[in-house]
């Protein structure tokens, strides 16, 4: 943040565009003076320190076996130690944007607060992210703040963090030209956020399925589809295995409804192949099989 001051002096008054991506809340990063425990003083067993390497260690465990053995206590301990990261990472943006207004430029800024995904906390067995596909890695906020503070609209409907670019062209005005545009499969939540309610604009927006992927260190390869009304299929492309969840009656996507609904099923994983035949990626042409592509140097000994 301190470099992006530096920066932002810099250009003075000339338009530009911030990217400004924190790492205080990931797994392996910790204060630089530590933890202070703010919200794990009446529950921190005796187990865990909550050091980077402690997370990595549980990630990798449950990478290697599916599934971590953590105690209830232990549990809530990672994730109040998850919770005091979010409120320091909180506190230093709190500096950055008073630094920023005396700038002078707050009522000539766009800022989006979002995220490149989640993290579990033992919520399907493991800790950490990539591994999979499940709400609490692909739900992220997206908050966008306009020049004037204008507070006024909550979007409730499931929207991409593709559509953020086409959003911020047309809020920033610059023109959607052919090149741009036929690289662009996103939507622009422009009229959303206005509150029009002309019904093809925001059919056209809302009304369609969203997709989602990893290919976590090669370890698996998951491609997900999340439908309008709640619906989502993930499909696991090394076992060919296939999940089926309702979101409004499962949010926690604790039962796996292929089974029971195969037509459904069948249905959306027809429409996750024909969506990435669409865009270039024939699933059915490659082989998955899982390796391994460490990210950092400690891994996979």
């Amino acid at each position: 943040m301190p470099k992006a001051l530096d920066w932002l002096k810099s250009v003075k008054d000339q338009k530009c565009f911030l990217f400004l991506h924190g790492y205080d809340v990931h797994g392996q990063c910790v204060p630089e003076k530590g933890l202070d425990y703010r919200f794990a003083e009446n529950q921190r067993p005796g187990n865990y320190l909550g050091s980077g390497r402690e997370q990595e260690l549980l990630r990798e465990i449950g990478l290697d076996k599916g599934v971590v053995d953590l105690k209830a206590e232990d549990v809530a301990f990672w994730r109040a130690i998850y919770d005091e990261k979010i409120q320091r990472a909180d506190e230093k943006f709190l500096k950055f944007l008073s630094a920023y207004a005396t700038l002078g430029r707050m009522d000539q800024t766009i800022f989006v607060i979002t995220a490149d995904h989640g993290t579990e906390f033992f919520e399907h067995g493991r800790i950490d992210h990539g591994f999979t596909l499940y709400q609490e890695q692909v739900h992220v906020p997206l908050i966008i703040l306009l020049p004037g503070g204008d507070f006024g609209t909550t979007i409730s409907e499931r929207l991409s963090s593709i559509d953020l670019m086409p959003t911020l062209l047309e809020l920033a005005g610059v023109p959607e030209t052919p090149d741009v545009m036929k690289q662009v499969r996103g939507r622009s939540l422009v009229p959303l956020m206005r509150g029009e309610d002309l019904a093809a604009k925001k059919k056209e927006i809302t009304e369609r399925d969203l997709i989602c992927e990893t290919d976590y260190r090669e370890y698996t390869f998951k491609r997900c589809l999340i439908t309008p009304d709640g619906w989502k299929w993930i499909l696991t492309m090394e076992t060919g295995l296939g999940e089926l969840f309702d979101l409004n009656q499962d949010p926690g996507e604790k039962r796996n409804l292929a089974p029971l609904h195969p037509a459904r099923a069948k249905d959306l994983n027809d429409r996750l192949h024909a969506y990435f035949r669409a865009i270039g990626h024939d699933l059915t042409k490659r082989e998955w099989k899982p390796g391994l592509n460490p990210v950092y140097n400690s891994q996979a000994k």
